[in-house]
């Protein structure tokens, strides 16, 4: 149980925060939910309260977002982005960084979240900021097929060319993307000369360039940071 006067010191410091901001207790149930969390989920305040994220409109996204929150009360702070759905249906995403909910002797009563909601159009301008100096404080559990379809890509390779040409991308040697990737490197030299035959270049210098036109170049190091198990 949260004591009532850490919500209520909660909801004085958040309530017109333009952040959407909520806390949970140990139980992983809503306790506080500010105006522009509600705002952004279609929810009322009643809908929401005292409810687990399973019980709501976004309960398929539940996993993802109750593993960041039992992280966040083991002190492992960093900034999630997660894919979530509001009350009538409408596709949105969500970039939070979760707290420990803690009193003045540091006891854990739960999680505070910090977090804005992004359509797609707001998503496409944040992902070109995500780098590799990032990686080690973000994680992100949306779907590849989605980073793609967002970032106007033109999805005309296979899910595997993907991997590889994210690798080539980075300079990596063909040696290296295929102990990365866990193929042979006759494999990882077939997947290159497919992708240059499909986007008909001739040099590795070619590979780029088109790559560049494509907008895949700022791709990469945004793909290394997503699960495999999210793979097209």
């Amino acid at each position: 149980m949260i004591p009532q006067r850490l919500i209520l010191q909660i909801k004085n410091m958040f309530e017109h925060s333009s952040d959407g901001i909520h806390i949970k207790d140990n139980d992983l149930c809503y306790r506080y939910i500010n105006q522009a969390c509600l705002t952004e989920m279609e929810l009322e305040q009643e809908e929401m309260l005292s409810k687990l994220d399973t019980e709501l409109p976004f309960a398929q996204y539940a996993t993802h977002y109750n593993a960041h929150d039992m992280l966040a009360m083991k002190d492992h702070i960093y900034y999630q982005l997660d894919e979530s759905c509001t009350k009538s249906g409408k596709t949105i995403f969500t970039l939070a960084q979760k707290f420990p909910l803690k009193d003045e002797s540091g006891k854990i009563h739960g999680v505070l979240s910090i977090g804005k909601a992004l359509d797609y159009n707001k998503l496409l301008q944040v992902l070109p900021s995500i780098t590799t100096q990032q990686s080690s404080n973000l994680k992100i559990t949306i779907d590849k097929k989605i980073l793609l379809n967002i970032s106007h890509i033109s999805v005309d390779l296979s899910a595997r060319e993907i991997e590889v040409l994210c690798c080539f991308l980075q300079g990596k040697s063909t040696k290296s993307i295929s102990k990365k990737l866990g193929i042979t490197e006759r494999t990882t030299i077939f997947h290159i000369n497919n992708i240059k035959d499909k986007w008909a270049c001739n040099s590795k210098e070619a590979v780029f360039a088109k790559a560049v036109e494509k907008k895949f170049i700022k791709f990469p190091s945004l793909w290394q940071l997503i699960p495999d198990a999210f793979h097209i």
